[in-house]
């Protein structure tokens, strides 16, 4: 008779092997003993890896959108994520994750799984876009503010990759599991749901710089170049220390050119690579809306200025925002905001719009930070920030500023993204609260993010885009 071993199967063997000589010897060739520590260790590698739990979040509804009724499979086991999205899973070893047929993801386990993870990156793709709709049009109660929880559906024997269904195959899908009344969600619907859940975030007031004399001359708008504050005034820039001490200032900074034909207002100013882009109006008119260039350094005119399109700025230009990473600058239309106007950050060419997922209201400065915008309204009563998502349009609103001082409204101006020492990021002007038109000054106002976005925790590198 002849007997085969696998090579797996005799691997074990002598592994058994010698952890039994070691145990029954209780010695080496030289007569000491034998140490229990590689003993241990060989025993060790032998044994199944843990099982461990993890979560799968970012659905829908209060963060951090647990996802509920997902059918998952792996080593460690096999079930449907519960209300909290518990799933079981071993370190390095696959986890697949199904509705039905149509298999969603197969990928390593690990304490924390989101739709980021399943489609392979951080961005907003198509096939993320179809997924989300997919997950949300099985959501049981069709009310995507309570969270997701899906329909338990078992896998089928033809199961396949969620890549290989059309729209339509999907939509039929989700008849079949989650009955006729539901379909695949509209994309706006799923986008937003999604992107308002990973990208929310909470701020608190930290302190308040009174700007006093420096308010009065300086309360449009603020950028930075990193190291100190650049302030713009109706008529020019300042720049200061951290301490508010002065450092450059160009208090006429409009060339003439252009006040001759009417110019007469700079807005909110944004500071990339050297180069100020401010935003500069003809108010009340508002026919030449101009974005003209500075030195970064010096802060006089480099004789560069672009002329935007008016018909897209009907009340004028209050504010410009770069975007460096994307090679572009933005601007919209001050009040009933439906959109942002993208341009060329070289050309100053229009490239497209981007439509807004709600109206905003007297929107006067904007930032760019960690690839979102980060806008500063004037509302009547709200005087809201909100944070744009660049690449859907998804608007959030951060939080109100309503000081009120003495029954007065203050008229908010620029806004800056900064992160300092002392762990405030968000920096925003206002003037004065007054009736007196003889009282001018500015408050500059630091905050806080209290809370990050849930896209830090499935994104880490978004952070430092």
């Amino acid at each position: 008779m002849k007997f085969f071993f696998s090579k797996h199967r005799w691997r074990a063997c002598a592994v058994l092997g010698l952890l039994c000589g070691l145990a029954a010897c209780g010695g080496s060739s030289d007569g000491t003993s034998a140490s229990p520590t590689a003993a241990a260790a060989i025993a060790d590698s032998l044994a199944p890896t843990p099982t461990l739990t993890g979560q799968l979040e970012g659905g829908s509804g209060p963060a951090p959108g647990y996802i509920e009724g997902m059918y998952y499979s792996s080593s460690a086991g096999s079930g449907y994520t519960d209300s909290e999205g518990h799933f079981l899973y071993r370190s390095g070893v696959p986890v697949q994750f199904s509705v039905g047929p149509v298999v969603l993801s197969s990928l390593a386990g690990a304490p924390i799984l989101s739709p980021f993870s399943f489609s392979g990156d951080c961005t907003m793709s198509d096939s993320l876009t179809l997924m989300l709709r997919f997950l949300f049009g099985l959501d049981t109660d069709q009310n995507a503010s309570t969270g997701l929880a899906l329909p338990t559906v078992a896998p089928s024997a033809n199961s396949a990759a969620f890549s290989t269904y059309t729209a339509d195959q999907l939509d039929a899908v989700i008849k079949s599991v989650a009955g006729s009344s539901h379909g695949l969600a509209d994309t706006a619907t799923a986008v937003n749901g999604f992107i308002t859940l990973v990208d929310n975030e909470k701020w608190e007031q930290t302190y308040v710089t009174d700007l006093g004399l420096l308010g009065s001359e300086a309360s449009q708008g603020v950028t930075t170049d990193g190291s100190s504050w650049i302030f713009s005034g109706t008529y020019g820039f300042f720049r200061e220390t951290d301490d508010y001490l002065p450092l450059q200032s160009n208090p006429y900074a409009i060339p003439l050119a252009l006040t001759e034909q009417g110019s007469n207002h700079i807005g909110d100013v944004d500071y990339y690579n050297g180069t100020i882009y401010a935003p500069i109006e003809d108010g009340s008119a508002y026919l030449n809306p101009y974005t003209v260039l500075y030195d970064g350094t010096t802060l006089l005119y480099t004789g560069t200025n672009y002329l935007m399109p008016q018909p897209l700025l009907t009340e004028g230009i209050p504010w410009t925002a770069v975007d460096g990473p994307r090679g572009v600058i933005y601007n919209a239309e001050w009040n009933y905001t439906l959109k942002l106007n993208v341009f060329d950050l070289q050309t100053f060419s229009l490239v497209r719009f981007l439509p807004l997922s709600q109206v905003m209201d007297r929107i006067q400065g904007a930032k760019v930070y960690q690839g979102n915008l980060y806008a500063q309204s004037d509302e009547f009563t709200d005087k809201a920030v909100y944070k744009i998502n660049l690449d859907t349009g998804t608007v959030i609103k951060m939080f109100d500023q309503r000081p009120d001082l003495n029954g007065l409204y203050s008229e908010f101006e620029g806004i800056v993204m900064r992160d300092l020492p002392d762990g405030t990021s968000m920096h925003t002007l206002d003037k004065y609260p007054t009736d007196n038109d003889d009282e001018n000054g500015a408050y500059f106002r630091h905050f806080t993010r209290t809370v990050p976005p849930l896209r830090l925790t499935f994104c880490p590198a978004s952070a430092s885009s």
